[in-house]
């Protein structure tokens, strides 16, 4: 046995002591205070809220965090002994770091618009399909349409055809912006949420209808291709390490523009409040359609690399969409350097629990879920304080 398994081992056992040991103690709290919340301690959804919430004890700050502490020690203690190896960690890190790349960036993408317009799309994932299909078109892949058209050869490198793509997602997210939302942007938020929702069914559904493309599945060609070996037990893939170099090239350089820019001094403005922003003689609408455009490039380039090398159709973005909200989510939704931190923690914990269990999905959204619980305004946001005078 490695001395990682070992390590695990002691962090499981000492993390159950301590995790049982808390759980107790509030089992006495509870019923000391009342019979009817000792039973329903029983249930542990119960059990969390009144150890976080009803619990009311000098200790209790540091109930909870011996309980937490617990918790993740077992957690952790079961992913060193499944690991095994130290190789095995640092290659699970990095593998998890290239699939949070591409959740960061539709994090990203989707915060981006949300903090302009104070508006979720609902359709981020359809249109990200268009960007991908926009590289297999550009690469000339054959499509079965209502006019037949011929197959032709590839029409240019796939490095040329992903800078186009997202160049005409760019000016797709423009359009969408200027043609369906604007008209509705002083409708109630819900409204604007539904339009989001049939848009996406809308772009969908009209490139399914074999208009110009189809529903049938096609390859999209890896970037480079090829897994680079640095050690003994850890190989990464070329295109997963070029995600992850450009996803932190383009984050560092948003970052940049958001704080030394014209431009990114009129869209943080723009996110504080959008009426200030106008009587300040900030172009508001040009600041929403300049973050539609970059989100809708952000999330295309996130789903060209998410599928780069992979079989595709026109829902294979859908995951992606899912991930990415989730990330938004634990990284806190009024936060874009949470989007960034909550993408890469997702993919971290979605490949490590991919390599010891079968039910990785519902155990990384569970572990969202109690992070929630204990965060709910998630990791990086700033919890609003109302001071009393």
């Amino acid at each position: 046995m490695s001395v990682i398994f070992y390590i695990g081992s002691i962090l499981k056992n000492m993390g159950l002591i301590v995790f049982i040991g808390s759980s107790i103690f509030v089992f006495y709290l509870a019923f000391k205070d009342t019979l009817k919340r000792g039973l329903f301690c029983f249930i542990p959804s119960y059990h969390l809220y009144y150890s976080l919430e009803k619990l009311r004890h000098p200790w209790k700050k540091n109930i909870n965090r011996v309980l937490w502490g617990g918790f993740w020690a077992v957690l952790i203690g079961y992913i060193f002994m499944s690991i095994n190896s130290f190789s095995g960690i640092v290659s699970a890190v990095l593998n998890g770091s290239i699939s949070g790349s591409y959740f960061a960036l539709m994090a990203f993408a989707i915060i981006l618009i949300f903090r302009t317009t104070d508006l979720v799309n609902f359709a981020q994932a359809d249109m990200a399909s268009y960007s991908v299909f926009f590289v297999l078109t550009l690469l000339g892949e054959h499509f079965i349409t209502a006019s037949g058209l011929p197959e032709t050869g590839a029409f240019m490198s796939i490095g040329i055809a992903i800078v186009l793509a997202l160049l005409l997602s760019g000016a797709f997210g423009i359009f969408t912006e200027t043609v369906f939302i604007k008209p509705v942007q002083k409708q109630h938020p819900i409204s604007q949420i539904i339009l989001t929702l049939g848009l996406g069914m809308f772009y969908t559904n009209l490139a399914a209808g074999q208009l110009y493309w189809d529903q049938e599945e096609h390859r999209l060609p890896e970037i480079i291709g090829g897994n680079l070996k640095l050690s003994e037990g850890i190989a990464l893939p070329i295109d997963g390490i070029l995600s992850l170099f450009v996803t932190i090239v383009i984050m560092l350089i948003i970052f940049a523009l958001f704080k030394y820019t014209l431009l990114g001094i009129a869209l943080r403005a723009t996110a504080q409040s959008q009426n200030t922003s106008r009587l300040m003689g900030i172009n508001v609408n040009m600041v929403f359609i300049m973050s539609w455009a970059i989100s809708v490039m952000l999330g295309g380039l996130a789903g060209i690399f998410f599928l780069a090398g992979k079989t595709v159709n026109l829902y294979s973005t859908a995951n992606l969409m899912l991930k990415g909200f989730s990330a938004a989510i634990l990284g806190g939704f009024s936060s874009l350097p949470g989007a960034v931190l909550g993408g890469f923690l997702l993919g971290i914990i979605d490949y490590v629990l991919g390599l010891i269990t079968n039910i990785k999905e519902v155990l990384s959204f569970l572990i969202i879920l109690v992070v929630l619980i204990v965060k709910p305004e998630g990791l990086l946001a700033k919890s609003k304080t109302v001071k009393k005078v």
